[in-house]
């Protein structure tokens, strides 16, 4: 198998992608479960050759990048090393999530909201990475679709006239300070009123949508998803097909799909269905 070399470049990435190397393979497969994004992040520093900002031409690291930049990294991959580049996910092909915005803002004012003014910025890598540690080690809520929800509004949400942006804390420098700080927003959150909660909620799912790039994004029982295009044929109560759904579909990259049959065979981790493998 060969992987084209001609590097893929976004508004403030170019990277180049390689194929992964066996050892590579067995030690992604034989991780923890549960870990998504700190998967992800290890996947990313495997498969790319360079990954260059172009601003200051400085090497990035996966959990500076933008959750979408992260899943268009994952995106290019299968693409590459599949069969076909606009491969199937579920009942829909990548080209029904992919967007091909590209990143504009880095956070989005969001103005008065629960009596505060409030902004949102862009999600990272180690947020996501930093908001996942805190749920599924943590151990202390349910992890269920508003859990997520809750750990990224603490990470992301913040009050620009009196807290510092986002940006200025690190999960990947300081795992443990990062940890304490989300847990004490996450507990003043989930602290609000119904009322003051469900409107900055709203406001920061818009503020979302305004800073979106390369995918929409939303949440599940599991962390991010990425959602398909209101343009992507959705399944309604009959199981027909139909244009320009008003739900938009949910998906992510199976953690199997970036390895072929035989990998998963050598790891004992293949199962009996082989939809969105590699052969």
């Amino acid at each position: 198998m060969s992987i084209a070399s001609a590097p893929s470049k976004t508004a403030r990435l170019t990277f180049r992608l390689k194929e992964m190397s066996i050892g590579s393979a067995m030690a992604l497969l034989n991780r923890e479960k549960g870990f998504i994004e700190r998967d992800k992040s290890l996947l990313i520093e495997k498969v790319t050759e360079s990954l260059i900002w172009h601003q200051t031409g400085e090497t990035a690291t996966p959990q500076q990048l933008t959750v979408q930049e992260r899943i268009f990294i994952e995106g290019q991959y299968l693409s590459m090393v599949g069969e076909h580049p606009n491969f199937d996910i579920g009942h829909l092909k990548y080209a029904d999530f992919f967007t091909g915005k590209q990143h504009e803002l880095d956070f989005v004012h969001l103005g008065q909201c629960a009596g505060d003014d409030w902004a949102v910025s862009q999600i990272t890598g180690d947020m996501a990475e930093g908001v996942e540690a805190e749920i599924v080690m943590g151990a202390t809520r349910p992890i269920e679709r508003f859990t997520w929800i809750l750990g990224f509004m603490a990470a992301a949400l913040y009050r620009p006239d009196k807290e510092q942006p986002p940006a200025e804390q690190s999960y990947t420098q300081n795992p443990k300070a990062y940890g304490e700080w989300l847990e004490a927003r996450m507990q003043v959150f989930e602290g609000l009123p119904e009322s003051a909660f469900l409107e900055l909620f709203v406001a920061f799912i818009d503020g979302l949508d305004k800073l979106a790039h390369l995918f929409n994004i939303g949440f599940d029982d599991h962390g991010i998803v990425f959602l398909s295009k209101p343009t992507a044929p959705s399944t309604d109560s009959d199981n027909e097909q139909e244009a320009g759904g008003s739900n938009p579909n949910p998906a992510r990259f199976r953690r199997d799909a970036f390895f072929t049959e035989w990998t998963l065979r050598l790891s004992g981790q293949a199962q009996t269905s082989a939809a969105s493998r590699r052969d």
